[in-house]
């Protein structure tokens, strides 16, 4: 990325930056052989759920790796600064006269651990939605949670 403030340059539409190869920004300056084994960890869905999975191969394989996910990485780095930004202007504009900024978030099926429970008690565990709300009122700020017990996953 050849300019943080360029949207070009975070969605592959810059001259200058979509030309480099990730692989020889990397290893530039540098001397690595790149047949060299090694391992990392990365995650990975199987069955239907992402895990950590240990991963063994070349210097090459590992950096191709990162490459084919840079373009994916670079794109959510850019969106989840510009809607950082926007938020933070939003909560500075705020005040008790003009509007709120509700910022929510939700966790569905979270499931419920009471600590120090008998055993029978990871057979039969309890599942709720958590819904947590943090409010912007001018200077004053305000954190709401509710929790459900509803596990319906469809919207009306």
């Amino acid at each position: 990325v050849c300019n943080d403030d360029k949207q070009d340059c975070f969605i592959g539409e810059c001259q200058q930056c979509s030309t480099k190869s990730l692989i020889n920004i990397l290893t530039r300056n540098i001397n690595v052989d790149l047949d060299e084994n090694c391992s990392w960890t990365i995650w990975q869905k199987l069955n239907n759920k992402f895990d950590l999975q240990q991963t063994t191969g070349s210097i090459e394989a590992l950096l191709a790796q990162i490459e084919e996910q840079w373009f994916p990485f670079i794109l959510h780095t850019f969106c989840n600064r510009s809607q950082r930004e926007y938020i933070a202007e939003l909560r500075r504009q705020s005040t008790k006269t003009t509007f709120v900024v509700a910022q929510m978030d939700f966790s569905m099926n979270y499931t419920l651990v009471r600590q120090r429970e008998v055993q029978q008690g990871f057979f039969s565990q309890h599942q709720a939605s958590l819904f947590t709300t943090h409010l912007t009122i001018g200077k004053e700020h305000r954190d709401i949670a509710i929790i459900s017990d509803s596990m319906e996953h469809n919207m009306p």
